[in-house]
């Protein structure tokens, strides 16, 4: 009986050398399958990083539109609020320049003729008048107009004092007047002071 021996060997060695190419080829495979990744994994993340810097840059950029629209509203505040200064202090000249007008035009309108003002300042609310007058119903009656003007003057006191003077020989029996006015709109300037020449004989 003939017994055949084969030698198996160099089929296991090629089959084994062909199990690590194959082994070495998945790798290898697998390497790049995995660099792909990462490059595609690194190229997302650049392109939503550079998605947040695009937003960031729009934000402070709406920021900064934000800050210069707040900056021009302050500075139309600013203007708005002068200009509104400008036209009350304009209304408010007016309103002291009518009223002065008024009060001086009735003061100088209901004045007696007998009676003579020395002085007009104001004093607080009131417009106090000095003056002299040898006729005392004339006075009261010019007074008592003054009263009925309740639309300028709230109240209206007044005092007389007599005064005798000897000038040449003849006696002047003249009266000193104080009379105070309340004005109901206080809007006279408080520098307003008048000072009128007496026009009287022996004075």
């Amino acid at each position: 009986m003939r017994v055949i021996h084969f030698n198996l060997i160099p089929y296991r060695l090629a089959l084994e050398a062909r199990a690590r190419r194959l082994f070495w080829l998945q790798m290898l495979l697998a390497l790049v399958c995995a660099v792909i990744f990462c490059l595609g994994v690194s190229s997302w993340l650049d392109g939503r990083l550079a998605e947040k810097d695009q937003f960031i840059y729009r934000i402070d950029d709406a920021k900064r539109s934000l800050a210069a629209s707040a900056d021009k509203a302050a500075a139309l505040e600013a203007e708005k609020n002068a200009i509104q200064a400008k036209v009350s202090a304009l209304v408010q000249v007016h309103l002291n320049t009518v009223a002065v007008s008024e009060i001086f035009s009735t003061l100088d309108t209901t004045l007696p003729q007998d009676v003579f003002m020395q002085e007009m300042k104001r004093q607080g609310d009131n417009l106090v008048i000095r003056g002299l007058t040898q006729n005392i119903p004339l006075l009261t009656q010019w007074v008592q107009g003054l009263q009925a003007r309740t639309d300028i003057f709230s109240q209206v006191d007044f005092d007389v004092v007599e005064r005798i003077k000897v000038a040449d020989g003849l006696t002047d029996y003249s009266h000193e007047f104080v009379v105070s006015l309340k004005l109901a709109k206080p809007k006279m300037p408080a520098q307003m002071r008048l000072t009128k020449e007496v026009v009287h004989a022996g004075y």
